[in-house]
Protein backbone atom coordinates (compact mmCIF):
# COMPACT_ATOMS: atom_id res chain seq x y z
CA UNK A 1 0.00 0.00 0.00
CA UNK A 2 2.84 2.40 0.72
CA UNK A 3 4.06 2.05 -2.88
CA UNK A 4 0.64 3.13 -4.12
CA UNK A 5 0.74 6.17 -1.84
CA UNK A 6 4.19 7.05 -3.18
CA UNK A 7 2.95 6.66 -6.77
CA UNK A 8 -0.05 8.90 -6.11
CA UNK A 9 2.17 11.50 -4.44
CA UNK A 10 4.42 11.55 -7.50
CA UNK A 11 1.45 12.59 -9.66
CA UNK A 12 -0.60 14.73 -7.29
CA UNK A 13 0.98 16.89 -4.57
CA UNK A 14 0.39 15.38 -1.14
CA UNK A 15 -1.09 18.60 0.28
CA UNK A 16 -3.80 18.46 -2.40
CA UNK A 17 -4.56 14.74 -2.46
CA UNK A 18 -4.32 13.62 1.17
CA UNK A 19 -7.06 15.83 2.55
CA UNK A 20 -10.45 15.03 4.13
CA UNK A 21 -12.27 16.63 1.20
CA UNK A 22 -10.42 14.57 -1.40
CA UNK A 23 -11.05 11.30 0.39
CA UNK A 24 -14.70 12.19 0.90
CA UNK A 25 -15.02 12.56 -2.87
CA UNK A 26 -13.11 9.30 -3.43
CA UNK A 27 -15.37 7.54 -0.93
CA UNK A 28 -18.61 8.53 -2.64
CA UNK A 29 -17.22 7.86 -6.12
CA UNK A 30 -16.22 4.40 -4.91
CA UNK A 31 -19.70 3.78 -3.48
CA UNK A 32 -21.31 4.87 -6.76
CA UNK A 33 -18.92 2.71 -8.80
CA UNK A 34 -19.64 -0.24 -6.53
CA UNK A 35 -23.37 0.09 -7.12
CA UNK A 36 -23.03 0.34 -10.91
CA UNK A 37 -20.66 -2.64 -10.86
CA UNK A 38 -23.21 -4.62 -8.87
CA UNK A 39 -26.02 -4.04 -11.35
CA UNK A 40 -23.71 -4.33 -14.35
CA UNK A 41 -23.89 -0.82 -15.79
CA UNK A 42 -20.68 0.16 -17.61
CA UNK A 43 -19.47 -2.91 -15.77
CA UNK A 44 -15.76 -3.07 -16.50
CA UNK A 45 -15.23 0.67 -16.18
CA UNK A 46 -17.23 0.71 -12.97
CA UNK A 47 -15.27 -2.26 -11.64
CA UNK A 48 -11.99 -0.49 -12.42
CA UNK A 49 -13.04 2.72 -10.64
CA UNK A 50 -14.42 0.70 -7.72
CA UNK A 51 -11.15 -1.23 -7.37
CA UNK A 52 -8.96 1.88 -7.58
CA UNK A 53 -11.10 3.66 -5.00
CA UNK A 54 -10.75 0.77 -2.58
CA UNK A 55 -7.02 0.56 -3.24
CA UNK A 56 -6.51 4.27 -2.62
CA UNK A 57 -8.47 4.37 0.64
CA UNK A 58 -6.94 1.18 2.02
CA UNK A 59 -3.43 2.26 1.00
CA UNK A 60 -3.90 5.50 2.90
CA UNK A 61 -5.40 3.78 5.94
CA UNK A 62 -2.64 1.16 5.98
CA UNK A 63 0.11 3.75 6.05
CA UNK A 64 -0.30 4.38 9.78
CA UNK A 65 0.70 1.89 12.45
CA UNK A 66 0.64 -1.91 12.22
CA UNK A 67 -1.54 -3.44 9.53
CA UNK A 68 -2.05 -7.05 8.48
CA UNK A 69 -3.58 -6.25 5.09
CA UNK A 70 -6.60 -8.49 5.47
CA UNK A 71 -8.15 -6.86 2.40
CA UNK A 72 -5.27 -7.72 0.03
CA UNK A 73 -6.91 -10.67 -1.75
CA UNK A 74 -10.21 -8.83 -2.05
CA UNK A 75 -8.51 -5.76 -3.56
CA UNK A 76 -6.69 -7.92 -6.12
CA UNK A 77 -9.95 -9.67 -7.00
CA UNK A 78 -11.77 -6.37 -7.50
CA UNK A 79 -9.11 -5.17 -9.91
CA UNK A 80 -8.91 -8.36 -12.00
CA UNK A 81 -12.68 -8.22 -12.46
CA UNK A 82 -12.13 -5.09 -14.53
CA UNK A 83 -9.83 -7.03 -16.86
CA UNK A 84 -12.19 -9.97 -17.28
CA UNK A 85 -15.41 -10.10 -19.34
CA UNK A 86 -17.47 -8.95 -16.37
CA UNK A 87 -21.02 -8.07 -17.26
CA UNK A 88 -20.97 -10.04 -20.52
CA UNK A 89 -24.00 -12.13 -19.61
CA UNK A 90 -25.94 -11.18 -16.46
CA UNK A 91 -25.95 -7.39 -16.31
CA UNK A 92 -27.71 -4.27 -17.52
CA UNK A 93 -24.93 -3.95 -20.11
CA UNK A 94 -25.76 -7.38 -21.53
CA UNK A 95 -29.46 -6.55 -21.68
CA UNK A 96 -28.79 -3.26 -23.45
CA UNK A 97 -26.40 -4.94 -25.88
CA UNK A 98 -28.95 -7.59 -26.77
CA UNK A 99 -31.59 -4.95 -27.29
CA UNK A 100 -29.28 -3.11 -29.64
CA UNK A 101 -28.34 -6.37 -31.34
CA UNK A 102 -24.65 -5.49 -31.14
CA UNK A 103 -23.76 -8.94 -29.81
CA UNK A 104 -25.04 -12.35 -30.68
CA UNK A 105 -25.91 -14.78 -27.92
CA UNK A 106 -23.12 -17.13 -29.02
CA UNK A 107 -20.53 -14.42 -28.64
CA UNK A 108 -21.78 -13.57 -25.18
CA UNK A 109 -21.68 -17.21 -24.12
CA UNK A 110 -18.16 -17.70 -25.45
CA UNK A 111 -16.94 -14.66 -23.54
CA UNK A 112 -18.57 -15.95 -20.39
CA UNK A 113 -16.32 -19.01 -20.45
CA UNK A 114 -13.21 -16.83 -20.08
CA UNK A 115 -14.65 -15.23 -16.94
CA UNK A 116 -13.30 -18.22 -15.00
CA UNK A 117 -9.73 -16.94 -14.69
CA UNK A 118 -10.32 -14.31 -11.95
CA UNK A 119 -11.98 -16.98 -9.81
CA UNK A 120 -9.12 -19.41 -10.35
CA UNK A 121 -6.62 -16.68 -9.55
CA UNK A 122 -8.29 -15.96 -6.22
CA UNK A 123 -8.38 -19.68 -5.42
CA UNK A 124 -4.62 -19.84 -5.95
CA UNK A 125 -4.08 -16.66 -3.90
CA UNK A 126 -6.01 -18.22 -1.02
CA UNK A 127 -3.89 -21.37 -1.26
CA UNK A 128 -0.65 -19.34 -1.26
CA UNK A 129 -1.78 -17.06 1.55
CA UNK A 130 -2.82 -19.84 3.90
CA UNK A 131 0.20 -21.99 3.02
CA UNK A 132 2.67 -19.17 3.65
CA UNK A 133 0.97 -18.37 6.97
CA UNK A 134 1.07 -21.97 8.15
CA UNK A 135 4.61 -22.49 6.89
CA UNK A 136 5.73 -19.31 8.65
CA UNK A 137 4.42 -20.66 11.96
CA UNK A 138 6.34 -23.91 11.48
CA UNK A 139 9.56 -22.22 10.34
CA UNK A 140 9.73 -19.59 13.07
CA UNK A 141 7.91 -21.45 15.83
CA UNK A 142 8.55 -25.06 14.91
CA UNK A 143 6.39 -27.81 16.31
CA UNK A 144 6.45 -25.85 19.53
CA UNK A 145 3.88 -23.49 17.99
CA UNK A 146 1.36 -26.28 18.56
CA UNK A 147 2.17 -26.71 22.25
CA UNK A 148 -0.99 -24.84 23.26
CA UNK A 149 0.85 -22.20 25.28
CA UNK A 150 1.58 -20.10 22.19
CA UNK A 151 -2.09 -19.90 21.23
CA UNK A 152 -3.11 -19.28 24.82
CA UNK A 153 -0.77 -16.31 24.98
CA UNK A 154 -1.97 -14.85 21.68
CA UNK A 155 -5.65 -15.24 22.52
CA UNK A 156 -5.32 -13.94 26.07
CA UNK A 157 -3.36 -10.84 25.05
CA UNK A 158 -5.79 -9.83 22.28
CA UNK A 159 -8.91 -10.84 24.21
CA UNK A 160 -7.97 -8.71 27.21
CA UNK A 161 -7.14 -5.67 25.08
CA UNK A 162 -10.41 -6.09 23.14
CA UNK A 163 -12.54 -7.00 26.16
CA UNK A 164 -13.77 -10.34 24.80
CA UNK A 165 -14.99 -12.73 27.55
CA UNK A 166 -15.06 -15.71 25.16
CA UNK A 167 -11.43 -15.18 24.27
CA UNK A 168 -10.40 -14.88 27.92
CA UNK A 169 -12.23 -18.14 28.69
CA UNK A 170 -10.68 -19.94 25.73
CA UNK A 171 -7.20 -18.82 26.70
CA UNK A 172 -7.62 -20.76 29.95
CA UNK A 173 -8.52 -24.04 28.19
CA UNK A 174 -5.12 -25.62 27.60
CA UNK A 175 -6.22 -28.89 25.98
CA UNK A 176 -8.59 -27.09 23.66
CA UNK A 177 -5.86 -24.65 22.64
CA UNK A 178 -3.59 -27.58 21.76
CA UNK A 179 -6.27 -29.03 19.48
CA UNK A 180 -6.99 -25.63 17.93
CA UNK A 181 -3.27 -25.06 17.33
CA UNK A 182 -2.93 -28.36 15.49
CA UNK A 183 -6.13 -27.70 13.56
CA UNK A 184 -4.91 -24.24 12.53
CA UNK A 185 -1.67 -25.61 11.09
CA UNK A 186 -3.42 -28.43 9.25
CA UNK A 187 -6.02 -26.05 7.80
CA UNK A 188 -3.49 -23.48 6.61
CA UNK A 189 -0.84 -25.85 5.27
CA UNK A 190 -3.24 -28.13 3.39
CA UNK A 191 -5.77 -25.59 2.11
CA UNK A 192 -4.03 -25.69 -1.28
CA UNK A 193 -5.64 -29.11 -1.84
CA UNK A 194 -8.88 -27.29 -2.67
CA UNK A 195 -7.31 -26.14 -5.94
CA UNK A 196 -6.58 -29.71 -7.05
CA UNK A 197 -9.26 -31.74 -5.26
CA UNK A 198 -12.68 -30.05 -5.64
CA UNK A 199 -14.35 -32.72 -3.50
CA UNK A 200 -12.48 -31.36 -0.49
CA UNK A 201 -13.76 -27.81 -1.03
CA UNK A 202 -16.90 -28.05 1.19
CA UNK A 203 -14.90 -29.35 4.16
CA UNK A 204 -12.25 -26.65 3.94
CA UNK A 205 -14.83 -23.89 3.40
CA UNK A 206 -16.82 -24.97 6.46
CA UNK A 207 -13.59 -25.17 8.45
CA UNK A 208 -12.56 -21.74 7.14
CA UNK A 209 -15.86 -20.13 8.12
CA UNK A 210 -15.62 -21.60 11.62
CA UNK A 211 -11.93 -20.66 11.78
CA UNK A 212 -12.39 -16.99 10.92
CA UNK A 213 -15.59 -16.67 12.96
CA UNK A 214 -13.79 -18.03 16.03
CA UNK A 215 -10.88 -15.64 15.44
CA UNK A 216 -13.28 -12.70 15.36
CA UNK A 217 -15.14 -13.76 18.50
CA UNK A 218 -11.99 -14.46 20.52
CA UNK A 219 -9.39 -11.92 19.34
CA UNK A 220 -11.53 -9.44 17.36
CA UNK A 221 -9.66 -9.97 14.07
CA UNK A 222 -12.20 -9.48 11.24
CA UNK A 223 -11.64 -11.63 8.16
CA UNK A 224 -15.16 -11.37 6.78
CA UNK A 225 -13.83 -10.57 3.31
CA UNK A 226 -12.18 -14.01 3.27
CA UNK A 227 -15.50 -15.66 4.08
CA UNK A 228 -17.18 -13.62 1.33
CA UNK A 229 -14.52 -14.61 -1.21
CA UNK A 230 -15.00 -18.29 -0.46
CA UNK A 231 -17.82 -17.97 -2.99
CA UNK A 232 -15.20 -18.30 -5.76
CA UNK A 233 -14.94 -21.99 -4.84
CA UNK A 234 -18.67 -22.68 -5.16
CA UNK A 235 -19.86 -24.66 -8.17
CA UNK A 236 -22.86 -22.57 -9.17
CA UNK A 237 -23.24 -24.62 -12.33
CA UNK A 238 -24.14 -27.70 -10.34
CA UNK A 239 -26.76 -25.68 -8.51
CA UNK A 240 -28.31 -24.85 -11.89
CA UNK A 241 -28.34 -21.16 -11.10
CA UNK A 242 -26.97 -20.33 -14.52
CA UNK A 243 -29.79 -19.52 -16.89
CA UNK A 244 -30.55 -21.06 -20.25
CA UNK A 245 -27.86 -23.09 -21.97
CA UNK A 246 -24.86 -21.40 -20.36
CA UNK A 247 -21.72 -23.54 -20.61
CA UNK A 248 -20.55 -25.48 -17.57
CA UNK A 249 -17.71 -23.13 -16.71
CA UNK A 250 -17.72 -24.25 -13.10
CA UNK A 251 -17.33 -27.96 -13.90
CA UNK A 252 -15.44 -29.91 -11.30
CA UNK A 253 -16.17 -27.60 -8.40
CA UNK A 254 -14.34 -24.68 -9.96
Amino acid sequence: PQLLVVAISAIVPSHLFFTPSTFTVIYWLTIAAGLTTLIGLFTRTSAFVFALGNWAMLAHASSYGEEHHREAILCIFLLVLAFSPSGARFSLDAILNRWRAHKKSGEIASKYVTAMWPLRLVQVLFALTYFSTGLGKLIYGGLGWMNGYTLQSIIFSDAVSSGLPLGIWLAQQYDLCVLLSIGTILFEVFFFLTVFAPKLVPYFLIAGILFHSAIFMTIAAPFFQHILLYSVFIDFGRWKLLAGNAPRVFEGGN
